[in-house]
């Protein structure tokens, strides 16, 4: 979706404007065209183009402190759809998670998440990946992936500077199964200027 895409969305805000007593949230949802080549699982030809649809949302469900805080508590997702499954690789995918801006009330920028990545692979793939199993044992059926993350993003010098550890746990890596299940850990660091 991200190389020649062309991309048309919807975007619908609801923010924090003066007076405001409603609670922030952005919802989004697009069609997306990508003119690259791509080889049909089925007949091992190039086709161009592929397609689909996508939502994206997040809402703040429970402000922390006074009127006008951006201290809270809310959700966030995504689902994408991208229908062709000869050509699309993992044609059903979607995000979901909890996050919390601002839980302890001196640091009220720091932000914790903890989430979970879903992606579904192919029907058409999997039937190709099972045929040429037959000629290679060696070759993986791929269903399905998932990840677990938790992060937390520490705010540093008037959040000029972030510090953000993170710890995910992948289920079925490649979404063969021949994978063991994998720990990762890992870090940012970024600047604002």
């Amino acid at each position: 979706m991200d190389r020649c895409s062309q991309l048309r969305r919807l975007r619908i805000n609801r923010t924090a404007l003066p007076g405001d007593r409603g609670l922030i949230g952005n919802y989004k949802a697009g069609f997306w065209y990508d003119n690259s080549r791509f080889s049909d699982f089925n007949t091992g030809e190039f086709e161009r183009g592929n397609w689909g649809f996508y939502t994206l949302f997040d809402q703040v469900l429970v402000r922390f402190g006074e009127q006008g805080s951006h201290r809270g508590f809310g959700i966030a997702g995504s689902f994408l759809v991208s229908p062709d499954q000869s050509i699309s690789q993992m044609p059903y995918f979607f995000t979901a998670a909890l996050v919390t801006r601002g839980i302890f009330p001196s640091r009220p920028v720091d932000i914790i998440g903890l989430g979970v990545v879903y992606g579904h692979f192919s029907n058409d793939l999997q039937n190709f990946q099972r045929r040429a199993q037959q000629l290679d044992p060696n070759v993986g059926v791929q269903s399905h992936e998932t990840v677990v993350e938790l992060t937390y993003r520490l705010a540093l010098l008037k959040s000029a500077l972030y510090f953000q550890p993170d710890l995910q746990y992948v289920f079925r890596p490649g979404g063969t199964g021949r994978i063991s299940d994998a720990l990762v850990l890992g870090a940012q660091v970024g600047v604002n200027f």
